[in-house]
């Protein structure tokens, strides 16, 4: 564990096995990466943060960056909670990517194998969303132009005419996405 008490000017932490906890702030980059075991992150300002598991749970909250957030997840699930950055990229090849109060002042850029996206209270400028096979679904907080594809799911979406981009693309899955 790395208590908040700590303050960085810039952190890069890798671990075979074992969890990571860090509430410790960077006025640079905060890079966290372990094959095994899980990612905690929370009540942390930093310019840039990189995560990466191959297996594990990452549970984010509380995160204010001035620039980008890059998360890679080979396997398990992550949960990010009041988060805000200038752009989000989220890459996954099985689990599930659960959103909630994340707002990016320019863009998501989220992939997934075989998982879920869901999305509670989200924004950002521009959002692409691909799953091969899960559902993408929640609510946004601005209004978006969709533009939505699906090879075996159902599709509902607004049908909004203004905002920036909202491309949702799933092989197999349902979308469903409201504006609260």
């Amino acid at each position: 564990m790395i208590p908040k008490d700590f303050s960085f000017e810039s952190m890069n932490i890798k671990l075979d096995t074992g969890d990571i906890s860090c509430q410790a702030s960077a006025n640079g980059t905060i890079s966290i990466e372990t094959d095994t075991g899980d990612i905690t992150v929370s009540e942390v300002s930093a310019a840039d943060m990189k995560l990466a598991s191959d297996t594990g749970r990452m549970e984010i909250s509380n995160i204010a960056l001035t620039q980008n957030f890059d998360i890679s997840e080979k396997t398990g699930k992550i949960t990010l909670e009041n988060v805000s950055c200038k752009k989000f990229t989220s890459s996954e090849d099985t689990g599930s990517l659960t959103m909630m109060n994340v707002i990016a002042s320019e863009k998501f850029n989220l992939k997934s194998d075989t998982g879920d996206i869901a999305f509670n209270g989200c924004d950002a400028e521009t959002i692409y969303a691909k799953t091969t096979t899960g559902d993408v679904n929640g609510t946004l907080l601005s209004e978006k132009i969709f533009i939505t594809e699906t090879d075996t799911g159902n599709v509902d979406v607004p049908k909004t005419i203004t905002g920036g981009r909202c491309e949702i693309i799933t092989d197999t899955g349902d979308i469903s996405i409201k504006i609260q």
